[in-house]
């Protein structure tokens, strides 16, 4: 029967083994995480008693419909799940169930836009949207409490309960928030570059780092940059793992950049954790986004904080595949 789940703020409860066992032996399973650079879709073979096993994996655009308007990141979703039957050596075909993780979907009008689409394209019998950090804790974190931190162009903390409460902090965008992100790095490191053009501020090695990068000779060449191509948002938040090797080199301009975004980020976990009330019970921190995907010390610097606010996890992990934490929720729809 063709259906979909009903959004909820916290990911849905594992499958039993007992309906495990009812299932037939071969079922599809998708999972999309629908992110804001690059979507990746899994196919995977759901498995009685085991977790799903991947059997193909596809990769598309951007799944931002502020940035690129409703068609097109449909086209990336349906591109990446193309690929992901290509890889496997199947054709598409409707697939027991789905879980689509994207940025957004905490809105009603994001999760009824896609739920029509999937529901228009038959893309499975069942099939849920959900916020993208659902899908991060469903990757990194086992049953229970748990907080994902997401930092890559944008920044966000997620929280659930053992009980299904959850609670958020950041994730307003790049206008309002995103303290922490790549973004946030890349802007707060072209600041420093300005401000020591004008002799406001210390030297710094972040010039000579970040102006090849850009492809500019000189520091007045970053004003058509920023203002007049309509990737800058992107490429600024590019320049951030540059910011941090550099901090690395000991460079104290950007290790204030760092610490800064350390700190902001540390704010949204202990926010949620307040929220939630998780600080004086165990709880499990799941890291996610490029930044602290391949930034063991800014994981590091953000675990120290924690730790001296008193509301250390129990826990930590780094969610390297989200797609795969869809999977995983697309299989307890089959429940």
């Amino acid at each position: 029967m063709s259906g979909k789940q009903g959004p909820s703020p916290a990911a849905p409860a594992p499958t039993s083994a007992s309906s495990d066992d009812e299932l037939p032996d071969e079922l599809l399973l998708l999972g999309i995480d629908g992110g804001g650079t690059k979507t990746i879709a899994v196919l995977a073979l759901h498995q009685a008693h085991a977790a799903p096993r991947t059997i193909g994996r596809g990769t598309g655009g951007p799944a931002n419909p502020r940035a690129a308007g409703w068609a097109t990141v449909q086209q990336h979703i349906a591109d990446a799940i193309d690929a992901a039957f290509a890889t496997a050596g199947r054709p598409r075909t409707r697939v027991a169930a789905l879980c689509l993780g994207m940025a957004g979907a905490g809105h009603a009008s994001v999760r009824e836009t896609m739920y029509a689409w999937c529901a228009q394209q038959q893309l499975a019998e069942r099939w849920a949207v959900v916020h993208d950090a659902q899908i991060i804790l469903r990757a990194g974190a086992q049953q229970g409490p748990g907080i994902a931190l997401i930092s890559g162009t944008g920044s966000l903390a997620y929280g659930v309960t053992a009980d299904g409460h959850s609670a958020r902090a950041g994730g307003w965008g790049y206008l309002l928030g995103d303290e922490g992100s790549g973004y946030a790095i890349g802007l707060a490191a072209l600041r420093a570059m300005v401000r020591e053009t004008d002799g406001r501020a210390p030297a710094t090695q972040l010039t000579a780092s970040l102006l090849p990068t850009l492809g500019v000779p000189s520091t007045w060449d970053l004003i058509p940059l920023v203002h007049e191509d309509p990737g800058a948002r992107r490429r600024i938040a590019s320049l951030a793992p540059l910011v941090l090797a550099v901090a690395e080199q000991g460079d104290a301009v950007a290790q204030q950049i760092r610490d800064r975004a350390a700190r902001e980020l540390t704010d949204m976990v202990a926010a949620v954790s307040q929220a939630l009330a998780l600080g004086p019970s165990p709880y499990q921190l799941v890291f996610s986004g490029g930044l602290l995907q391949h930034h063991p010390a800014l994981r590091e610097a953000i675990l120290q904080q924690l730790a001296q606010r008193r509301v250390a996890p129990q826990s930590s992990a780094v969610a390297d595949d989200p797609a795969c934490g869809a999977v995983l929720l697309a299989r307890n729809l089959l429940a």
